[in-house]
């Protein structure tokens, strides 16, 4: 008989042999599922993180004595800074998800101008972040909050993009 025969025929024969063989495959699929239990838990802390920057973000910015409310122009950044949180994390599920589909969102959540602006960007919840810095620019400079307000409000949201950005690599 040629070598290779008798040699699988007496690893399949042996019935101890294919026990060492599975326990061996169920181990590694232990790891590999730990491993990826792992991975989720830490994703889910990092949305996590991001969701109670936001928070604070929009606390901030509508308890704040110094948001000089009242004003409609005031009233529609507030709203458009909203959308954007709301958009943030919509883009940021199609991120993980590698989906990337701006037909699925809603036009109350972002614009046509906003998802065209949006198909050109690499990183979309990013973009998203920035444009929420943007309008808390704007609104200082438009004399509707204060600088320290600014800051604080630019602090969270760097913090947001920081973590987003992080959480990349």
């Amino acid at each position: 008989k040629p070598r290779a025969q008798t040699f699988f025929g007496t690893l399949f024969c042996r019935p101890h042999r294919w026990a060492v063989i599975g326990n061996c495959l169920s181990l590694l699929l232990v790891f590999k599922s730990n491993v990826s239990y792992i991975r989720f838990w830490e994703a889910r802390t990092h949305v996590g993180s991001l969701l109670n920057h936001l928070r604070s973000f929009t606390r901030r910015l509508l308890f704040s004595s110094d948001l000089r409310a009242g004003d409609a122009q005031v009233e529609a950044a507030i709203e458009n800074m909203f959308r954007w949180q709301r958009a943030f994390f919509i883009l940021l599920m199609q991120d993980v998800r590698l989906t990337q589909d701006l037909g699925r969102i809603s036009d109350d959540v972002i614009t046509n101008d906003e998802k065209e602006f949006l198909l050109s960007a690499r990183r979309r919840p990013l973009t998203v972040l920035g444009w929420l810095q943007a309008g808390v620019s704007d609104l200082h400079h438009q004399g509707h909050i204060s600088e320290r307000l600014q800051m604080a409000l630019e602090e969270v949201t760097g913090r947001a993009i920081l973590e987003q950005f992080c959480a990349q690599f």
